[in-house]
């Protein structure tokens, strides 16, 4: 009785490992180009500064390999923050905000919002997980949403009413010194 169960269970686990490499092959042959397909599309037609990035496996540049990645960056910029000392002056970058699709250790698609922040200066907040998708579910409609979403996202955060630096210039000079 416990040996079919156990045979049973087997069968299960291998059709698992199965799907994970339909996935991986979808990934391959078609969602990785469709996203690039419909992310150029958009930072061509919509004039803003931001690039499409890429992570995938690369004989020179040491990462994971077949956890990929597509996302769409906002450009790092200046953030008008300047800390003058006696020997120096320091500019503060602002990181832009990204949106993500990420393959995870299943092969399954996380799409996921990251915000920007300046270093030493505006914390950054916790990402916003759009949703863990099948590779056969992104198409471009869904793709469209999340850049929405995304712009959405990073309108809401340029405007947010956050604490003024300047009251808490002492804690950020302390950061400034370490």
């Amino acid at each position: 009785m416990n040996f079919e169960r156990i045979s049973s269970q087997s069968y299960v686990y291998l059709q698992s490992l199965a799907k994970i490499q339909e996935r991986h092959q979808t990934w391959l042959q078609h969602t990785k180009n469709q996203l690039i397909e419909v992310l150029e599309k958009i930072t061509k037609q919509i004039h803003l500064e931001w690039y499409i990035g890429l992570q995938e496996y690369n004989d020179h540049a040491p990462q994971s390999i077949n956890l990929e990645a597509v996302s769409l960056h906002l450009k790092n910029s200046y953030s008008g923050i300047v800390l003058k000392t006696i020997d120096s002056v320091k500019s503060y970058i602002k990181y832009g905000g990204m949106l993500s699709y990420a393959q995870t250790y299943n092969r399954t698609i996380t799409a996921t919002i990251y915000f920007p922040f300046i270093e030493q200066w505006v914390e950054k907040r916790e990402p916003i997980i759009l949703g863990n998708y099948e590779p056969n579910e992104l198409n471009e409609n869904l793709i469209l949403s999340h850049v929405e979403e995304f712009l959405q996202e990073m309108t809401a955060w340029e405007n947010n009413k956050r604490e003024p630096i300047g009251f808490d210039f002492a804690r950020n000079m302390e950061k400034v010194k370490k």
